[in-house]
């Protein structure tokens, strides 16, 4: 058990389902990048946000005028701390 803590870990393609509304996906975003970034085996984090014309697949960081949405205010924050 020992020996598969100390092999890199990547969490890509992140993204929170575009079921919950804005604040909860901005919520669930902070609780798994704090997570993942607290594990000592993540060696990074990717997440899944294309913006597109029509709309983010899930989850989106941006509106279409690259305002941030609570998603956005979230990644900013925690790249402050």
């Amino acid at each position: 058990m020992k020996e598969t803590r100390k092999k890199p870990i990547w969490l890509t393609e992140i993204d929170i389902s575009k079921t919950l509304d804005k604040d909860a996906q901005a919520i669930y975003l902070e609780e798994v990048l704090r997570e993942g970034f607290s594990h000592p085996s993540v060696n990074g984090i990717m997440l899944w946000t294309t913006l597109h014309p029509k709309g983010c697949y899930e989850m989106c960081l941006t509106d279409n005028d690259f305002r941030n949405l609570p998603a956005g205010d979230v990644v900013d924050k925690l790249l402050q701390e």
